[in-house]
């Protein structure tokens, strides 16, 4: 099957390469084209799905000049049922309806970023669906069993590389709200420098995610990314798979191990769960940041490791600093740039773009043709508030695509959310957000007796680990997996509960 082929018009290259970068890496074929000329020429020459035109280089069907023979052709091609979205580097609004009007599909203006075309294909395509348009699939790419190629665009140069083409249209990182604009803005100014940058979140919010676009935005984005979880990892092979090691430094130890430090050499270290680190290796990880030189095990020899560290955490170092738990000295060195990543709760524009992005990759895997939401299972999205952000997000679409017979998820595929009433109260049947009503919703909410937070959120803690416990037979390093903490996270949390892991 062929990819869905979009013609991109623009009189500006380096705005070109950058949208053609993002549309690419969703699975769409794409020209790149500067004039009119050339966009009328490929149009009747090539089989294109949709158009995307600068302004500029298509005039009103009401201006009173009258238009070149080139640019009516190309209104006539436009309305031979062609998708047609317009990027407006200077119609008015009133023009951009008139557009619209004249049978453009979408219009968005000139700066916008790949996300956006990206969203407004999703949009269209959602539209089409719910007119029951048979022609609806032209919006999505369709790139079942292929592989992207290398791409010359029909100007006869091969496109400039776009360092930050991974970091801001990556599958994976959907940025429409403004939250998370400013994170990749950030990302874009950070990126071309080796500064340590420490990111903060939740569990999972993308940290991972970000710190790759800040490797593939980079000028190491060609070598090595390396990624390390500190509180995986037992602490003695920790410090070796950090730092290396010489044969025979220890009982095992039959080779040499250099260590992700200088395995990643010239490219990039991503260290998350930095606040589990343990205080001898938080010791040693400042010695390497400061000297730029690391030491295996066992080994008087020291090498160079030119790296750039990004570390991660879900845990308020600051206040870790201040209980003694984590050093001072290592947290301003980590922390030089400091980028948090918001809960999805706090950007739901970002909510519908992710779960049809994670319901595209599915139905392309799975070569099904459901690549959209109702309006009841959207709505249903929208009111749940994420506890687990994207990755809960990720699954919960996953279950209801497995589940889904139409060519539409409705609300009815979706799995029933869990309010934290519920699990405060130890129910397991779940229930779907809008069946509970807000606290000001009445007098007849079942308000607790006890309204401190902490006290409420070290309940619900207490609630999971014994569910998890429970769940895998007491086995603890199952449990950590099952509630997304690091094993020693996991023992912390029982000593400061006061369990004994047996419950």
């Amino acid at each position: 099957m062929s990819r869905r082929c979009i013609l991109l018009a623009t009189p500006s290259k380096a705005r070109g390469n950058r949208w053609a970068a993002g549309l690419r890496e969703q699975g769409y074929a794409v020209h790149v084209t500067a004039s009119a000329a050339s966009a009328r020429e490929l149009l009747t020459t090539r089989a294109v799905d949709l158009l995307w035109i600068e302004d500029s280089l298509l005039p009103l069907p009401s201006e009173a000049y009258s238009p070149t023979p080139v640019e009516s052709d190309l209104w006539r091609s436009v309305g031979l049922g062609l998708g047609l979205f317009v990027l407006g580097a200077q119609a008015t609004g009133a023009q951009a309806q008139e557009y619209l009007a004249a049978g453009a599909t979408d219009f968005l203006p000139v700066h916008a970023k790949p996300a956006d075309l990206l969203l407004t294909l999703y949009k269209a395509a959602g539209r089409a669906e719910r007119q029951q348009d048979p022609a609806a699939a032209r919006f999505l790419p369709n790139t079942a069993g292929m592989a992207p190629a290398p791409h010359r665009d029909d100007e006869g140069d091969s496109p400039a590389p776009d360092s930050h083409r991974d970091a801001l249209a990556a599958p994976a990182i959907v940025a429409l709200s403004m939250p998370m604009r400013e994170v990749l803005d950030r990302v874009e100014k950070v990126a071309p420098f080796s500064t340590t940058v420490l990111i903060t979140g939740e569990t999972g919010v993308g940290k991972e995610l970000v710190a790759r676009a800040l490797h593939a935005a980079s000028p190491r984005r060609d070598q090595a990314f390396l990624a390390v979880n500190c509180g995986a990892i037992p602490e003695a092979l920790l410090e070796s798979t950090l730092f290396g090691h010489k044969k025979g430094a220890f009982t095992g130890a039959h080779q040499d191990h250099p260590g992700l430090f200088r395995q990643a050499h010239r490219g990039t270290l991503f260290l998350d769960e930095i606040g589990e680190l343990p205080s001898r290796l938080q010791v040693k990880l400042l010695r390497v940041l400061q000297d730029r030189q690391v030491q295996p095990i066992g080994s008087d020899e020291t090498f160079l490791a030119d790296v750039r560290v990004i570390a991660a955490t879900l845990r308020d170092l600051a206040g870790e600093v201040s209980q003694g738990r984590f050093r001072q000295d290592l947290y301003y060195r980590l922390n030089v740039v400091h980028l948090h990543i918001p809960p999805l709760r706090q950007r739901p524009a970002d909510i519908l773009p992710l779960a049809r992005l994670f319901l595209h990759k599915l139905a392309q895997r799975a070569h099904r043709p459901l690549a959209g939401c109702t309006r009841a299972a959207e709505a249903l999205l929208m009111s749940h508030r994420w506890p687990g952000n994207v990755r809960e997000l990720e699954n919960v679409i996953e279950r209801a695509f497995v589940l889904s017979e139409g060519t539409l998820l409705d609300a009815a595929d979706l799995p029933l959310l869990p309010s934290p009433q519920a699990l405060l109260r130890g129910q397991t049947t779940e229930a779907a957000p809008s069946q509970h009503p807000p606290l000001d919703a009445g007098t007849d909410h079942p308000f607790p007796d006890v309204l401190s937070i902490k006290h409420h959120t070290k309940e619900l803690e207490a609630r999971l680990i014994r569910a998890a416990l429970q769940k895998s037979r007491g086995n603890r390093t199952q449990a950590a997996r099952l509630l997304d903490l690091s094993h020693r996270a996991l023992l912390y949390k029982l000593k400061a509960l006061g369990l004994d892991g047996s419950d």
